[in-house]
């Protein structure tokens, strides 16, 4: 669908240099854009976004654009049946796309306001989906020329934390606010890396994951998504017991299921050994479908949630379920369980808050690492890592990257080697050189390369 004949457009100054641009939506719907020269076009990463766009799933809503620009995304999003509300601070880009929506026939789905975040209390109690192409231009320094403010506003990222941030910091202070299925589609510029971090967010409690990139020359752009975990939903929290692993038994089948417990007194590891917890350790279970066997191997998913935690934490991860510090004192571990009565796989994780003794060996504790971290907080972060891996929203089609899994594991666990952990295999010294996507090492050992699922055949040397 072309636009032709357009009309006139009236903008805020005189003598508007203006062009016209045709973006396509689909294979079948294109538009004929009005674009005043300070306003930002469709560009590679407008089709990047737009691209996410199509792969949404499920019912649609309202939706909020901070930075519409010529207004095409949100004409995509009502031309989806989406009701949206665009905003822009560059008064030129508003007006552009008021008169783009109005030309596609859509001023009743889409909603213009002149502004940006901080100019507005956005409605996010009623909002399903928020989207915001990140301005990533580095911002000049005091020696380096300008742009016109309002295209420095529109196009720089911020110093610091970077837009990205600035919302972050609204989304916790509106976070009473927030309707719990709200889904935040952001598209940032990761190379060269902008002061906008998608990795700020899981710092912040919610899940992340990277829905689409591209690669346009020498630059990466990656659009993120990001949730609540369990869509805001609380864990069960209980004060003591035997086992969380049992407890999560009786939890619910539906939905994002964890509980966590302030005191555990006869938790699992591997091999059924039994590790107490102490005050203020962090145990608690997490319930995710056993379909994702299907998709992952049991080795490979204790692998990339203690690879995960390990990023987070700073601590290091011993192959394949064990936390550790670099002197190879255990601070924690990952057990997966499953059994013929239940439609769940269980993700136990347990990590000590300080450092002690367990059967005659040292262990750790994550205040090595952070001291001020509080068990709640910890929590929070991990439930945000393993829904990121994990959880399914209702408007994303899920969809398990076996290979960034497996990248991501090997990370993990490379991080540990370069630290000079060494191992040996057989009584031979040995070499770790990869991880399979089962989740399995390849060693090189005497020249050959073999590949090991057995924990017991290594011996770790720090």
């Amino acid at each position: 669908m072309k636009n032709r004949d357009l009309p006139e457009i009236s903008f805020p100054k005189a003598d508007v240099e203006s062009k016209i641009i045709n973006f396509k939506i689909s294979e079948s719907i294109s538009y004929d854009l009005v674009i005043p020269k300070s306003v930002y076009p469709p560009r590679e990463d407008t089709r990047l976004l737009s691209n996410t766009l199509n792969m949404l799933d499920g019912k649609v809503g309202n939706a909020i654009e901070i930075g519409s620009g010529s207004g095409i995304l949100s004409i995509q999003l009502a031309n989806l049946g989406w009701k949206v509300k665009a905003y822009d601070v560059n008064p030129l880009a508003s007006t552009a796309t008021k008169h783009n929506v109005a030309i596609a026939g859509l001023s009743k789905q889409v909603d213009v306001e002149e502004g940006g975040l901080g100019d507005f209390e956005f409605n996010l109690n009623n909002t399903d989906l928020l989207i915001w192409n990140l301005p990533y231009l580095t911002p000049p320094s005091s020696d380096e020329q300008h742009l016109e403010w309002i295209e420095e506003a529109s196009m720089s990222d911020l110093p610091g934390s970077g837009w990205s941030g600035e919302l972050i910091n609204y989304l916790d202070k509106h976070r009473t606010n927030i309707n719990p299925n709200l889904l935040i589609l952001l598209l940032f510029r990761t190379e060269p890396q902008s002061p906008s971090l998608p990795a700020d967010w899981a710092n912040s409690g919610w899940s992340i994951r990277q829905v689409n990139s591209a690669r346009i020359q020498d630059e990466k752009l990656d659009v993120y998504a990001f949730w609540k975990p369990g869509l805001d939903s609380n864990p069960h929290l209980i004060n003591s017991c035997e086992s969380t692993m049992d407890e999560a038994k009786k939890l619910p089948r539906l939905g994002w299921q964890r509980i966590r417990a302030k005191h555990q007194t006869g938790g699992r590891g591997r091999r059924k050994s039994i590790w107490k917890s102490n005050d203020g350790d962090m145990i608690a279970t997490w319930n995710i479908s056993s379909e994702t066997f299907q998709i992952m191997a049991p080795g490979m998913i204790q692998t990339i949630v203690g690879s995960k935690i390990a990023e987070i934490m700073g601590c290091f991860i011993k192959w394949p379920n064990d936390l550790i510090n670099i002197n190879g004192h255990k601070l924690g571990g990952i057990l997966i369980e499953t059994d013929s009565s239940s439609t769940n796989i269980r993700i136990g994780i347990g990590i000590n808050k300080t450092q002690g003794e367990h059967n005659g060996k040292k262990t750790s504790g994550w205040q090595e690492f952070q001291p001020n971290l509080e068990s709640r907080q910890l929590f929070r972060q991990i439930d945000s890592v393993i829904s990121s891996i994990f959880e399914t929203h209702p408007l994303l089609p899920h969809t398990i990257n076996l290979e960034n899994v497996q990248l991501e594991s090997w990370k993990g666990v490379s991080k540990s080697i370069s630290r000079g952990i060494c191992t040996h295999t057989n009584n031979k010294k040995s070499r770790i050189v990869s991880i399979n996507q089962s989740g399995e090492l390849e060693f090189e050992m005497s020249g050959e390369k073999i590949l090991l699922s057995d924990i017991d055949s290594i011996k770790w040397e720090f």
